[in-house]
């Protein structure tokens, strides 16, 4: 559950939690890996918030109780 406040890397520690997942942060607090699925030039783990990708470090997003996060690991 999200309260006010929470950033991306809050609610990523919680979802990990949760649902018994692991994953890493690389030296700038960007997610360098997620069950073994490693960022690397090709791919890497892409995050949008109601729709609109994420541009900025996850720490500076703070997040609302209903907004709709969405995690991908792609091109």
């Amino acid at each position: 559950e999200i309260v006010e406040n929470e950033n991306l890397l809050n609610v990523l520690s919680q979802a990990a939690k949760a649902g018994g997942l692991s994953y890493k942060l690389d030296g700038k607090n960007n997610v360098a890996d997620i069950e073994n699925f490693t960022a690397n030039k090709i791919k890497m783990w892409q995050w949008s918030v109601n729709g609109k990708r994420v541009e900025r470090p996850l720490y500076e997003i703070i997040v609302r109780p209903n907004d709709e996060i969405l995690i991908k690991y792609a091109q």
